[in-house]
């Protein structure tokens, strides 16, 4: 999955540009989250990871994934859980910190 950054839409590698930005800014949060919408005759699935400084506000990423329509609100539902859950076991194998907290609502990217 592509992601960017949201504030100027730059294509990162999820895995070394957050590396280098907790090296920067160790004591920065890491959140995870997911959120879909049906649209037509698909899902989008929004996909963000926010590196946030404790009262210095935060710094997102996102991505999306479409998909054919998921009709069943719990399957819907489920999958924003397994993104989720998915980006973060791939930010922990590749070595970054495994204190990722984790939302599954309200990114408002979609």
């Amino acid at each position: 999955m592509v992601f960017r950054i949201l504030s100027t839409d730059t294509r990162v590698i999820l895995d070394e540009y957050i590396g280098e930005y907790i090296k920067k800014n160790p004591k920065a949060q890491i959140i995870v989250g997911c959120d879909s919408k049906n649209r037509d005759d698909e899902t989008v699935y929004g996909l963000v990871v926010v590196l946030y400084k404790n009262k210095k506000g935060g710094h997102v990423l996102y991505g999306k994934e479409r998909v054919p329509r998921v009709r069943d609100r719990w399957s819907r539902l489920w999958k924003e859980v397994e993104y989720s859950v998915d980006i973060a076991n791939q930010l922990v194998q590749s070595g970054l910190p495994s204190g990722i907290l984790f939302h599954s609502k309200g990114s408002n990217l979609l």
